[in-house]
């Protein structure tokens, strides 16, 4: 890989961190709806709007990349097949 792909992949990463932390930063003090995903393990609607807005900063940028997500799993490219 290349300093040029890898300067977009840090400055999407970044982009993505930042936005996701400003969303998770207004919800701190705001209720809350909890999930439980398995036996024990629990899941916000902040976890997930937090990885909405993640993913959606990542396709829009990189749309033949594929994802793999704590919470919502694969996100498969748009022309890929898992």
């Amino acid at each position: 890989m290349d300093d040029a792909t890898l300067t977009t992949l840090r400055q999407t990463a970044e982009m993505a961190a930042l936005h996701a932390g400003k969303l998770i930063r207004h919800a701190y003090d705001r209720p809350r709806v909890i999930h439980e995903k398995h036996l024990r393990e629990i899941v916000t609607d902040t976890d997930r709007a937090a990885e909405a807005q993640v993913l959606s900063i990542i396709r829009s940028r990189h749309p033949d990349h594929a994802i793999l997500a704590e919470e919502s799993a694969v996100a498969p490219a748009d022309d890929r097949s898992w």
